[in-house]
């Protein structure tokens, strides 16, 4: 049997959400094996940065779509439904508060972290 790489396994561990045994089976490990090798330093490394990269890929892939959301937003404004017009200028207004919310939480655990 081939060796199974760091690659694969990590790749099948994220592709069956986590669950080891299920990852065992399909690589035709043991349960105790794909635990163990998850235990390693330079593998729980590696499986953090692949779950890094794929939370940056779906957030610049959230971030695309909000901008093309905001712009059609923004052509709702000049509407001349008064209806659609104060919808739009509601969401606007709501997306803000939201953001400057999630602003002020990042500040604050940020300094919590410095201040370990």
């Amino acid at each position: 049997m081939a060796k199974v790489t760091d690659e694969e396994l990590i790749s099948c561990l994220l592709k069956n959400g986590g669950n080891q045994s299920a990852t065992a089976t399909e690589l035709g490990l043991s349960a105790p094996t794909v635990c163990n090798r998850l235990k390693l330093k330079h593998t729980k490394e590696l499986l953090r940065k692949t779950r890094q990269r794929i939370l940056d890929n779906a957030i610049n892939s959230i971030i695309a779509k909000n901008s093309t959301a905001v712009e059609r937003l923004g052509e709702l404004l000049d509407d001349e439904n008064p209806f659609v017009k104060l919808q739009a200028i509601s969401k606007i207004l709501q997306y803000s508060k939201d953001y400057i919310t999630i602003e002020d939480i990042s500040k604050r655990l940020d300094e919590l972290e410095q201040n370990k």
